[in-house]
């Protein structure tokens, strides 16, 4: 006769919660900012910052790679700085995210005028915020 232990029987695993990857568009005099962000991000466990550094060099198609990570983002969030409005690239980002029906968050003091330059549905706008009011906001808004 076996005894039984309970130590030795099989538990099934608690499903994980699903990542939310975020697309994070910023420009280089932001970059401060945007590691406050991803300093945040780290205690969301079920929240992924995806962009390249600055310092990372890409070795192909500039709109191939952002591309591919906005594909497989499921929001993006944009450090609004003062320069960012003359930025061709961000400009692209954003229509690249609403072209795929992404949730977009804006912050930053100058978002205003940016939100009114690009045709986006699913955007809101903060003024400077604390990353985690940035990333709770943009997670509650894909729901």
């Amino acid at each position: 006769m076996m005894r039984s232990d309970s130590s030795t029987r099989a538990t099934t695993p608690r499903p994980r919660a699903r990542t939310f990857r975020v697309f994070l568009s910023y420009r280089k005099d932001e970059a401060d900012r945007a590691e406050a962000l991803r300093r945040a991000a780290e205690q969301f466990e079920d929240v992924e910052l995806c962009s390249l550094p600055y310092a990372e060099p890409i070795d192909r198609d500039w709109h191939e790679t952002f591309g591919e990570l906005i594909e497989s983002s499921d929001g993006l969030v944009c450090l609004v700085g003062p320069t960012t409005g003359h930025s061709a690239n961000i400009a692209w980002e954003l229509n690249e995210a609403a072209r795929r029906d992404l949730p977009i968050v804006l912050v930053g003091t100058a978002s205003a005028a940016l939100a009114a330059a690009v045709d986006v549905n699913r955007l809101d706008v903060l003024d400077d915020a604390t990353p985690e009011r940035v990333l709770s906001r943009l997670v509650g808004a894909s729901g």
